[in-house]
């Protein structure tokens, strides 16, 4: 299997922006809490997208892609060992990943694919995702993800949350903006916050955004009855005072196709769309 080559630093400063990767959430029971004073959007409604244990016991969440694969952010896979995740399907463990080798903050191709040796998955049964389409500026997205719904406290991994939002911009990767928000929330309420509003990440319908944990989950566009993964979770921080953003990997530019076209086709993963 592709290994990496490089990591890069966890936090950095890009173009004026606050940025970190948004995986690499400890694999922490306490964090599994209900959320009392926002709305989360819980839903169960997506169930080819995966919360996926990661090697340095980490939480990730993951995108079903294949019978036998599950496509998440190359950052989730930069450590041998095992992979965990439970689908319909019962609880699934490998050691096989393919990933591009780049995780740094600034890379436009932070992806892997985990695989599988028996079927995690079943054909026909909305349990499989398409990759592939196009995305554009002001396309309504689906945001779905088992990462934390707090970027305080980052409590609340472990439950699949969903929203909509409109893409923001392009500019080498996919981009959502989410208001930040007041939260009346004493457990959420410390003079120490850094942060003069508190985020509804994954929460509001219609500006959803992602927190730590939620690397690799997929960015959805409806196509007809169904849903393709146009992008992956990658990175996310302040936008500017009043804003969070949301950056993804744009799975549908040229490069990243062919690289998952030549990783499709050299292992016969059988990945829809590719």
């Amino acid at each position: 299997m592709l290994r990496h080559v490089g990591r890069g630093a966890l936090f950095c400063a890009l173009v004026g922006f606050s940025l970190a990767l948004v995986g690499c959430a400890q694999n922490d029971a306490a964090n599994n809490l209900a959320i009392s004073g926002r709305s989360v959007g819980l839903t169960n409604a997506f169930p080819g997208v995966v919360e996926l244990f990661v090697p340095g016991n980490r939480l990730c969440s993951g995108a079903i892609v294949s019978r036998f694969v599950v496509m998440t952010a190359g950052h989730c896979a930069d450590q041998p060992g095992e992979f965990q995740v439970t689908t319909t399907q019962g609880t699934f463990v490998t050691e096989e990943e393919f990933d591009t080798g780049c995780t740094d903050v600034s890379c436009t191709n932070d992806l892997a694919f985990v695989v599988f040796d028996e079927p995690i998955a079943v054909e026909g049964q909305d349990q499989i995702f398409s990759i592939g389409g196009q995305v554009n500026q002001g396309d309504l997205v689906n945001v779905v993800g088992w990462g934390c719904t707090s970027t305080v406290t980052l409590a609340g991994t472990g439950q699949e949350r969903a929203g909509t939002n409109t893409v923001a911009f392009i500019n080498g990767f996919v981009n959502l903006l989410t208001p930040k928000s007041t939260v009346d929330n004493s457990s959420e309420s410390s003079s120490t916050d850094t942060m003069s509003a508190k985020v509804r990440v994954m929460g509001d319908a219609t500006a959803a955004g992602t927190c730590f944990g939620d690397s690799g989950a997929p960015l959805l566009k409806q196509n007809g009855n169904s849903y393709v993964v146009v992008a992956t979770v990658h990175a996310g921080g302040d936008y500017d005072s009043n804003t969070y953003l949301s950056e993804f990997i744009n799975d549908t530019t040229s490069s990243n196709m062919a690289w998952m076209q030549q990783i499709n086709s050299e292992q016969n993963l059988q990945i829809v769309g590719l």
